[in-house]
């Protein structure tokens, strides 16, 4: 997949293609499912 075709993707698509429901990244060429946010991420995360 280029970054372009990830752009490109809607919500159908995502469920469609089964990707991950939660946070995710694009990694050379995948999507790859992130880790819950932790700690002082998490912190950050909720104040913002």
């Amino acid at each position: 997949m280029t970054f372009e075709d990830y752009l490109q993707l809607d919500a159908e698509d995502w469920v469609r293609l089964g990707l991950p429901e939660g946070r995710c990244a694009f990694v050379d060429g995948e999507i790859v499912e992130l880790p819950p946010e932790f700690g002082v991420s998490n912190a950050i995360a909720n104040k913002l």
